[in-house]
């Protein structure tokens, strides 16, 4: 049985009491002439999230990871590409908006996110970068938009004279921006690398009521039908604000400044995650969330389990299944928009999660790495005929076959 949690970046959260800090929702009030367009990105994230979750590969039962990430990344990809890798992009994004409008929202949503930490309240820390070839010339509008949308200059590296050094420098950035908690994004790098793509998230944030330590105790989690373990079950006395999906209910555990919730998905069986996984969609669980409101009861118990885990994922085979195949072509991928003859090489993405009685701690990062498409070879690597020809004559004056060259 999966354990599926989410960290919602949704306005529609019910506010909660938190010690007399703001509500940080009116403060970080999207301006009026993008509102439409955030909401209409927003969705599309939140579909490409429930998609992610289905596609994704779990070797074990716990799963965790960051579509805002994820997302980000290939969005960031995408402002590069054209005709069919772009069209194969969007579809997997659910992206409705169409042009430069998705990146302006995404960019309006990033400043949002901005507004929010700068109360410190919590640590919600998004960074983007272009890690870059040193010489290779880039394509100026790409390198201006994602400068503007994103926040993410351009960083010159020594791909082919130093490929370890630069993963490691990649991997120190990425380490730096998620408090050490991502050391190591990239295992490899290809001396062919020319461009990687990276993304990096960190969120740190204390429940508006944490739970007291000393009634944490071991108790039953029903891992399947039939079977349980004990687990360090942490409880608390809270008025939850609750609301009822099929097959299921959602509840609604606020952070401070009440902007940032965990929603934690209770599926009614032991047994009924999967289900209840797949009949949600993106409009569905935003009613859902609008809809939560506490009972009016003080003495609801809430109990929720300590844990903590990392993930890590090659992207290629579940971006594959989600529709994004060109862009991983050499000979289909359509990236002119950053510069000709680019393909992505890999993409990967790690992330760790820790829950305890005072909040949440997570983190998460992801690369998307772009290799010059090869030129086209003749390779004489197997058996092979040949001759000496003359094109006067037309003649075949010597003919041969090598079987082993040694």
């Amino acid at each position: 049985m999966r354990t599926t949690l989410a960290l919602a970046l949704l306005s529609s959260v019910a506010a909660c009491g938190g010690g007399g800090d703001p509500d940080l929702r009116a403060e970080r009030a999207i301006p009026a002439d993008l509102a439409p367009d955030v909401q209409a990105a927003a969705v599309a994230n939140n579909q490409f999230a429930l998609d992610a979750l289905a596609a994704l590969p779990s070797d074990g039962p716990n799963q965790f990871f960051s579509p805002f990430s994820i997302s980000t990344a290939l969005w960031m990809l995408d402002a590069g590409a054209r005709g069919e890798t772009d069209a194969e992009l969007r579809a997997a994004l659910r992206a409705t908006l169409p042009g430069d409008r998705a990146h302006l929202a995404y960019g309006a949503m990033l400043t949002s996110l901005d507004v929010g930490r700068g109360y410190e309240l919590y640590t919600l820390a998004t960074a983007n970068r272009l890690f870059g070839q040193k010489g290779y010339t880039f394509q100026q509008p790409f390198l201006d938009l994602l400068a503007n949308a994103y926040g993410a200059p351009l960083e010159e590296l020594d791909f082919s004279g130093d490929p370890e050094g630069s993963r490691r420098h990649i991997n120190g950035w990425v380490s730096d921006q998620t408090d050490q908690k991502i050391p190591e994004l990239l295992e490899q790098l290809s001396s062919t690398n020319r461009l990687s793509i990276v993304n990096a998230i960190l969120f740190k944030g204390q429940w508006t009521t944490p739970f007291d330590r000393s009634k944490t105790r071991a108790a039953p989690f029903q891992v399947a039908a039939g079977t349980s373990v004990d687990a360090p079950m942490m409880t608390k006395s809270e008025d939850l604000a609750t609301a009822a999906i099929a097959g299921g209910r959602i509840g609604l555990l606020p952070f401070r400044g009440n902007d940032l919730s965990m929603v934690v998905l209770l599926p009614d069986e032991v047994d009924g995650l999967p289900a209840l996984e797949r009949a949600l969609t993106a409009e569905g669980l935003e009613a859902a969330i609008a809809a939560a409101a506490p009972a009016g009861n003080d003495a609801m118990v809430v109990a929720l389990p300590k844990f903590s885990f990392e993930t890590k994922f090659d992207l290629t085979g579940p971006l594959s299944d989600l529709g994004i195949q060109a862009a991983f072509d050499a000979g289909r991928a359509d990236l002119s928009g950053i510069a000709p003859g680019l393909f992505v090489s890999s993409a990967v993405h790690k992330a760790v999660i820790t829950v305890d009685e005072e909040g949440a701690e997570a983190a998460a990062a992801t690369a998307i790495n772009l290799e010059d498409s090869l030129p086209p070879e003749f390779r004489a690597d197997r058996p092979f005929a040949f001759f000496i020809y003359d094109h006067v004559t037309h003649g075949i004056l010597f003919l041969g076959r090598v079987t082993d060259p040694r």
